[in-house]
């Protein structure tokens, strides 16, 4: 049986290296994770621990502005103790600064605090979470996002998103300026399954995290999905699929998360395929014949799209419930969808790209003949 002090000791190393996780973390975060799924008794539990770390000089405990709450960075007593037992840490004393209304962890601290409430939330759901912190100490990165939550093989990779000039342009919570769509850029990345791999995981899908109540600098209402939405269906050259995580503030801190789901569909792709599909005249024409059955065609450019629902496997298929399924054939280019729908829309953005990709190489070959 372990004595009072041993299990002191393990409750020390388990909280301070959450702190060295986070680099820094108000002590409402730490009994969350701490205490999973309890709320004030995890908060008054933390508060009384935080109050002992303090004493025995393991922590440095900081007001955050208003009424944000307090952080907790780690004293060399904390970092010692934590490298005694095999876990580099680092001293939080050269973290954040003083200000006239109170000390802050840096010009982000509002940016983080927000992701930290998503990845302590994603923690008590079984999640195994790194910090952005954690992130850029792993190696380099082509792009590094505000976080990462695995669980099985959903891995999870979260960018926080808002606004802070009425009306223009999209800028990360951190202030920074996405130009040439880069969250666009990324989001489609992680979508397609190109996202480079995070300390062996590869990303699967990518969250959008925003406050519900946020204003602009006009005190104008942001919205935040139509904000991101537009500026990644200008990029997308396939379907998209975004996670969005809508939670809800209280000084400054999550009080509560909400997860949503969406397939976005490029503006150019989704024009055409509206008018393919309300054109009674020049859109899907309907054949049917003794070798390949009834099906769907159009024809777009160079490329003849075709669409229908196989039943050929259905014989040999070991599934009792199976019928058959929605497939598409573009040129002798194969694929399929959940419903007839879905399938057209896969079909024509397939077309739709590979025209623009044809013309660009036309294109390239011509001004290589102009310029041998």
């Amino acid at each position: 049986m372990k004595t009072p002090l041993q299990l002191r000791h393990e409750n020390d190393v388990e909280g301070l290296t959450f702190i060295s996780q986070f680099r820094w973390l108000r002590v409402k975060e730490l009994g969350h994770l701490m205490r999973p799924n309890t709320s004030r008794n995890g908060y008054v539990q933390a508060t009384q621990t935080v109050k002992s770390w303090v004493e025995r000089e393991l922590i440095i405990l900081r007001k955050l502005p208003g009424r944000s709450g307090s952080v907790c960075v780690l004293a060399s007593g904390g970092v010692r103790l934590l490298e005694a037992e095999g876990v580099t840490a680092r001293s939080g004393k050269d973290v954040g600064k003083e200000t006239p209304t109170g000390w802050i962890p840096g010009q982000r601290w509002k940016h983080d605090l927000l992701i930290h409430g998503v990845l302590v939330r994603l923690a008590a759901m079984g999640y195994t979470i790194y910090t952005e912190h954690q992130i850029r100490k792993g190696g380099k990165l082509a792009k590094i996002p505000d976080g990462l939550a695995v669980r099985g093989g959903d891995v999870l990779v979260l960018e926080a998103e808002r606004a802070t000039k009425g009306g223009k342009g999209i800028r990360k919570t951190d202030g920074t300026a996405l130009e040439g769509g880069a969250l666009a850029q990324y989001i489609c990345s992680v979508s397609a399954g190109g996202a480079e791999k995070i300390f062996g995981f590869k990303p699967s899908r990518i969250a959008i995290v925003f406050d519900t109540a946020e204003k602009d600098t006009r005190g104008a209402s942001v919205n935040h999905q139509l904000r991101v939405s537009s500026l990644v269906k200008k990029e997308a050259k396939n379907d998209v699929k975004v996670t969005w995580l809508a939670v809800q503030t209280e000084n400054r801190g999550v009080i509560a998360m909400q997860e949503s789901h969406e397939i976005l569909i490029g503006d150019p792709v989704a024009a055409l395929l509206k008018s393919i599909n309300t054109d009674p005249f020049k859109g899907w024409k309907v054949t049917e014949n003794e070798d390949e059955g009834r099906f769907q065609w159009y024809s777009y450019g160079d490329f003849y799209i075709k669409v229908f629902f196989d039943e050929s496997q259905v014989q040999d298929s070991i599934d009792p419930d199976f019928k058959g399924e929605w497939v598409f054939n573009v040129n002798g280019h194969w694929g399929g969808g959940r419903d007839e729908n879905e399938t057209k829309r896969l079909a024509v953005t397939y077309a739709y790209h590979a025209t623009v990709d044809a013309k660009k190489v036309k294109i390239s070959e011509q001004n290589g003949k102009k310029n041998p």
